[in-house]
């Protein structure tokens, strides 16, 4: 399946925003203050994206000049009738409305939202405001370019045919100015994809990690037979004590191998999350096969307290700190999967369908389209330094962050 496919970008931001709205990371509140990138509005935008990158010609079709009587006399006219894409993205909110987007905090810049959102707004920047926080205050500002490689932009044009398109309420009431203008930008962002091929590898490279999942959940249903899968946050409490979460993780998943309550655990996978409420935390989804387990119940009881008393031990690094968990829905987007834990057959397609739109897509893909600034900066921090590239500004550039650990993770107890 293509990885700019409409049906995983729907799952996938669907998924994320249930999850997030779910642990109080994504608020309404925040959007509507104009302090957070409004997620529905970036949705619309990937789909819009991928059906233009898949048709050849222009959205309004030019029909032909016509003679019109105007207040100023008679004037050629150009006429357009609106294609079937044109009809689906009325009234175009995503090109027309604010849309705010987060680069700078403090020492930081970051770039939380994928490259094809930049190359589409790269000559015609008409509603794309930027949010820096420094010292938890908020600065917004809007990049205005007269002329960009050798391209003069009329932006006194573009700014009064943006402002009218809030008074459209009709694709039939849109003029020729206003067409012209979604043709152009439309334009515009194909040849720079051409041109641009970092598109196709960031695809690939998703494409590759997501089979992998897929690959990895199949294999384990079908040497099991099935298997129960427990999903489960794990969260030690705000403490002004320094210590190393990823570290405290994998000490963590070495103690489970050891441990008879949780030894018949075969395989999981998960990602590092945060919100205000929690911090930083990580999620999992445990897989245990069904005839080595009596009870799903007690198997949760008895991992949450391993968790939960793992500062109990001879590290002086977590004898200080309060580790909490709960169960958390292995899907918060789909009915089926709204649950802490469920048994998985193997021939349950539609289940397996589901288990992979939601949990599998957001796991892998959602950094794809959103990367939240606070999870990159919690990664980069745990790179070594020689790895922390500054800018001119002298603001520590995020970038790939190929040189330290991923946010999705998976493996075998």
């Amino acid at each position: 399946m293509k990885i700019n496919n409409p049906k995983l970008i729907r799952s996938t931001f669907d998924e994320m925003i249930a999850r997030w709205t779910a642990i109080g990371y994504y608020q309404k509140e925040l959007v509507s203050a104009n302090l957070m990138t409004n997620l529905d509005m970036l949705k619309s935008f990937e789909l819009f994206v991928s059906d233009i990158e898949s048709i050849r010609g222009d959205l309004f079709i030019n029909n032909g000049t016509h003679l019109r009587n105007t207040e100023f006399g008679n004037k050629n006219q150009n006429y357009y009738y609106a294609t079937t894409y044109a009809i689906k993205w009325f009234p175009f909110d995503f090109i027309f409305k604010k849309f705010l987007i987060f680069l700078e905090m403090n020492n930081y810049f970051f770039v939380e939202l994928n490259s094809r959102f930049f190359l589409f707004f790269y000559y015609f920047n008409i509603n794309v405001e930027i949010l820096e926080m420094i010292n938890n205050e908020s600065f917004v500002y809007r990049y205005k370019f007269d002329e960009i490689n050798g391209v003069v932009l009329n932006r006194i044009k573009m700014e009064v045919i943006s402002k009218s398109m809030q008074n459209v309420n009709c694709i039939d009431d849109m003029d020729g100015s206003q067409k012209e203008l979604i043709n152009q930008i439309v334009k515009c962002y194909k040849a720079n994809a051409k041109c641009n091929k970092i598109n196709n590898r960031i695809d690939s490279n998703f494409e590759k990690k997501r089979n992998g999942y897929i690959e990895y959940f199949f294999k384990i249903l079908n040497k099991y037979k099935g298997a129960y899968a427990f999903s489960v946050n794990f969260y030690i409490k705000k403490t002004n004590i320094a210590f190393d979460f990823p570290k405290i993780r994998n000490d963590f998943f070495n103690t489970l191998r050891g441990h008879s309550k949780t030894a018949s655990i075969v395989g999981y996978m998960g990602t590092w999350e945060y919100c205000e409420k929690h911090d930083f935390f990580f999620r999992a989804v445990f897989f245990v096969p069904k005839k080595i387990i009596d009870e799903p119940q007690e198997f949760l009881d008895g991992l949450i307290y391993l968790w939960e008393t793992f500062n109990n031990s001879k590290s002086n690094e977590r004898q200080n700190l309060i580790f909490k968990a709960e169960l958390s829905n292995i899907s918060e987007s789909i009915q089926s999967l709204k649950t802490p834990y469920l048994f998985i057959g193997q021939k349950k397609q539609t289940l397996l369908e589901s288990f992979v739109d939601s949990v599998i897509n957001y796991t892998v893909l959602a950094e794809k389209y959103f990367f939240p600034a606070e999870l990159q900066i919690f990664i980069f921090e745990h790179m070594l330094e020689h790895h922390k590239v500054k800018n001119s500004d002298n603001k520590f550039i995020i970038d790939k962050l190929k040189n330290s650990f991923s946010r999705s993770f998976r493996g075998h107890l």
